[in-house]
Formats: C-alpha cells, sequence, structure tokens
C-alpha cells in the first residue's frame, strides 16, 4: 500500500476517496431500494377483465397500480387470479414516501458550507473520515427507530445528509492540495466517481440482500462497511504532501509544480465578489441541473422499474445499477480524453470544460426527451437511461473542477455552498414528482416526470456555455493585492 515506494500517495489517497465515495452513495441510496420491499404492493384499480389495459399509459397488459406493480413480463396477459396484493411492513402513501426519500437532502443542504470551510481551515483528513463515520452508525438505528415511527426514520436520514453533505467539498478540500491540475480528469472521473459505481454494485448486491435477509440486514451491512471504511481512512490519508511521513521528495516535488498558483492558502472569503461572480453562478445553475437529473434517478429509478416494467426486486437491483455503471465507465473514458487533450494541447482549458458540459448536460436531455419513445419496452426504457447517465459522466470533467479551476483558495468553500444549494434538487425531486405521480402513477406521469428532468438540464448549462472564462479570479488571492498595496511608495505631501 502507501509504504511502498513505488505507489504514488496520492494514488492511495484516490482510492480512499473512490471507497469513501462509494461509501457515501452506498448510506445515501440504500432507501430507495429498500422502500420498495418495505412500503410493499398494491394496486389502485382492477378491471374485470382478464386484460388488466391502461388507456392512459398505452401499455398493453399493464395493471395499475398505486405504488409498486406486480412482476409482469413480455406483456404477457395477467387475469385477476394472478393479480395478487403484497403487503409491506409499512403503509405509506406515495406523497409520504416522497417525504421520507427527499428528508436525506434537508440535512445534505446544510453542513455542505460549513464542512467545507471547515476542512479548509483545519484538513480534509479528519472531516472526510467523520463524514462516513457517523451516517455508518446511524444506519445502524434505521430499522428498530423506523419500526417505532416513521418520524424517526426521517430524522435518522437528515442526520445522514447532515454529516455526508460535507463530503464531496472535503474530496475538492484535499485534491487542490494533491492533485496537479494536468491529472485531475482522470482523478476526479476515477476516483471521485466513486459513488457512481457504489450505486452500480449496490443495486444488484442490495437487491439480493433484501431478498435473501430482509430490509434490515441491508442497513446493518452497510453500517459495517461505513465504520471498516473510516478506520482505514484515518490510518492512511493525510492533510497535505507536507504531512505525509511517507511521500518521496520527487513525488512531493511533481505534485507542487503541477499545482494551480501554487500551494493553496488560508483566507478571508470575499462574499460580496463571488456572490456577483458569474465565474460561480455557471457552475451552480449546471450542477443543479445535473443533480436534479441524478437524483431523480437515484431516489426514483427504483419504483419507475418496479411500477412501469414490473421487475422484481432481484432485477430491479440489476436494471437499476446499469445506468450508474454506464455513468461510471464512461466517466472515466471522458477524463482520460480530456486529460489528453490538454496535456497535448489539443484544446484550451476553457473550451475543455464547455465541451465537457455539453455532453453531460445536452445529450442526456435529448435522450430523457426522447425516453416516451421506449413506451413499455423494457429494453429501450434501460437503453435511454443508460446512455442519458452514461453522457452524464463528462461531468467530472466540466464544471465539477469549474472552482478549482478559478478559485483553488476557496475551492472546499465554493464546491460546499454549491453542493448545499444543489441539494435542494434533491430534497424538491422527489417531492414534485412524487406528487406528479400521486395523480398519475401511469406511464403518462412518468412521461412528465423525466421530460421535466431534460428541460432542467439543458436549460441549466447556459449560463456556463456563455459565460465561463477558466482563468483563476482576482479575488481568488485578495492578500496579494493588498502586499502589492502596501509596498506601494507614499506620494510626497505637496504644499500648496
Amino acid at each position: 500500500m502507501a509504504c511502498a515506494e513505488n505507489v504514488p500517495t496520492r494514488f492511495v489517497l484516490g482510492i480512499m476517496i473512490f471507497w469513501g465515495a462509494l461509501t457515501g452513495f452506498v448510506l445515501r441510496g440504500s432507501l430507495s431500494l429498500s422502500i420498495v420491499t418495505m412500503v410493499g404492493k398494491r394496486r389502485v384499480t382492477q378491471n374485470s377483465t382478464s386484460n388488466f389495459t391502461s388507456s392512459s399509459t398505452g401499455c398493453l397488459n399493464v395493471p395499475e397500480w398505486h405504488n409498486i406493480s406486480t412482476s409482469f413480463m413480455n406483456g404477457s396477459e395477467l387475469s385477476s387470479e394472478d393479480v395478487q396484493d403484497e403487503e409491506g411492513e409499512f403503509d405509506w402513501n406515495e406523497q409520504l414516501q416522497g417525504t421520507i426519500l427527499s428528508s436525506f437532502f434537508l440535512g445534505y443542504l446544510f453542513f455542505q458550507l460549513p464542512g467545507g470551510r471547515l476542512a479548509e481551515l483545519i484538513g480534509g483528513r479528519l472531516v472526510y473520515g467523520f463524514t462516513i463515520l457517523i451516517p455508518s452508525l446511524l444506519a445502524a438505528l434505521i430499522p428498530l427507530l423506523t419500526r417505532v415511527h416513521y418520524g424517526f426514520l426521517i430524522a435518522l436520514r437528515i442526520g445522514q445528509g447532515l454529516f455526508l453533505g460535507a463530503m464531496f467539498p472535503t474530496a475538492s478540500v484535499l485534491v487542490t492540495k494533491w492533485v496537479p491540475l494536468q491529472e485531475r480528469a482522470r482523478f476526479m472521473s476515477t476516483f471521485t466517481m466513486g459513488g457512481t459505481l457504489g450505486l452500480a454494485v449496490m443495486m444488484p448486491v442490495c437487491g439480493l440482500i433484501i431478498d435473501w435477509l430482509g430490509w434490515p440486514a441491508l442497513y446493518y451491512i452497510t453500517a459495517g462497511h461505513g465504520v471498516l471504511f473510516s478506520i482505514c481512512w484515518f490510518l492512511l490519508v493525510h492533510d497535505s504532501p507536507d504531512k505525509h511521513p511517507r511521500i518521496t521528495q520527487f513525488e512531493k516535488r511533481h505534485i507542487e509544480l503541477g499545482l494551480v498558483k501554487g500551494p493553496v492558502k488560508k483566507l478571508p472569503i470575499p462574499w460580496v465578489r463571488v456572490l456577483t461572480s458569474l465565474q460561480f453562478w455557471g457552475p451552480f445553475l449546471t450542477s443543479f441541473g445535473s443533480d436534479w437529473g441524478f437524483y431523480t434517478f437515484l431516489t426514483l429509478g427504483p419504483k419507475y422499474m418496479a411500477s412501469i416494467l414490473g421487475v422484481d426486486i432481484k432485477q430491479n437491483g440489476v436494471l437499476s445499477a446499469l445506468p450508474f455503471l454506464f455513468r461510471y465507465i464512461f466517466g472515466i473514458i471522458f477524463g482520460q480524453f480530456f486529460d489528453l487533450c490538454l496535456r497535448r494541447r489539443w484544446m484550451a482549458l476553457v473550451h475543455l470544460r464547455k465541451v465537457a458540459v455539453c455532453v453531460s448536460h445536452l445529450f442526456p436531455a435529448v435522450a430523457l426527451l426522447a425516453f416516451p419513445l421506449s413506451g413499455c419496452n423494457m429494453t429501450l426504457a434501460v437503453a435511454i437511461i443508460c446512455i442519458a447517465m452514461g453522457c452524464n459522466g463528462a461531468l467530472t470533467s466540466g464544471h465539477v473542477q469549474a472552482y478549482m479551476d478559478v478559485a483553488p483558495n476557496f475551492a472546499g468553500t465554493l464546491g460546499g455552498l454549491k453542493n448545499g444549494l444543489c441539494s435542494l434538487a434533491g430534497l424538491l425531486s422527489p417531492i414534485i414528482i412524487g406528487s406528479i405521480l400521486e395523480h398519475d402513477a401511469s406511464v403518462v406521469g412518468w412521461r412528465i416526470s423525466f421530460a421535466l428532468s431534460a428541460v432542467i438540464f439543458a436549460s441549466s448549462s447556459v449560463l456556463f456555455l456563455s459565460t465561463y472564462t477558466g482563468r483563476v479570479q482576482s479575488w481568488n488571492d485578495l492578500s496579494d493585492q493588498r502586499d502589492k498595496e502596501a509596498s506601494r511608495p507614499m506620494r510626497p505631501i505637496v504644499k500648496s
């Protein structure tokens, strides 16, 4: 591991950030899959004939369900004797489920900015470690307290979101201190996208755990996994190359030469200039649109697979995992390509970021607008979502690195503020889409939901594409300006 001199210490950091992101997303996303079993299956209506047809969906032989559809495959006919309710442990309606699913983001909203700033001031090692440890301990309490009252589940999810909110801003702080500019696209796509791969692994594995051991076991296992990660993190990770006991001088010098504007400084934040800068708002809006689409599928994808495509919990896990696997694989491919463009000087940094945003936002928007064409064709529906999420993998080469480009001294703070505000997307999307589905749980309701995500995807990228410069801003280091002003010779006083 890190003790081996031929293994770069920044690679060890990358592996740990990857593992941390994977762990964080498993903790975050486990409820999206387990709620399918926790609530169970129930119908809204049942026709008296043996052929269940919904004129509103355009899908033949598809029974309408209030929450989770019974398994149906290849459009085969289902008689009333074949269709049975499967009651879950909890009787929660669609709106309550939307509230429970979105409660994570209520906590996620508030600690992004403080967490990023705290990491800048005291270092990312301590902050990042506790962002995983505390939510893991809370996960172990979910089965017991949920059975007491759903309010406890909401409170625990808010608590998990509160601590996990600092994860990505803290990672940004560590990246600005450890990763040279020309390696960042590959680093970000390979390691910080560990959460996406975590979801791809989590969906089928968690589906099997729930099927074999029941939904409570899922939370006990993920809690133990998170505690194990935290122990390894504190043993292997350090705040900066200067503090690492095993780094070689060659690697340390390589990192220092590749950092933007030298070492990051601890400075007061020029809030007025930050909040009036288009270089802040462009990446923010772009991130909001991306998060809306991502969280919509993360929180409601398994429900779509069950209620419209009619797959069981094991199939649900596998099919729900595919889009996230595509997102991770294509994120790595895009990262390698864009780093190559930067090294060979085929493309300026600002153009590279804008091309990446076009791929990560405009292509998914087109794919989601094409989604109604899939109808009840499960293969086509999954393929379209895979294309959308695969293209979205380019985000790590685009707006995700924007604040590292324009304000490396405040990458953690601005990243935390951006992620915190963008968590409103995760808070609002399940509630809004849950409300849509409460009125129309058919394919039509889902078409409206995905079309809404497509519009937000596309429109959110406009400001970034039209204004982003990719240059370090003057407000990134106001201390240099003050030093220059203080060093200017004073003008002599001339008597009139």
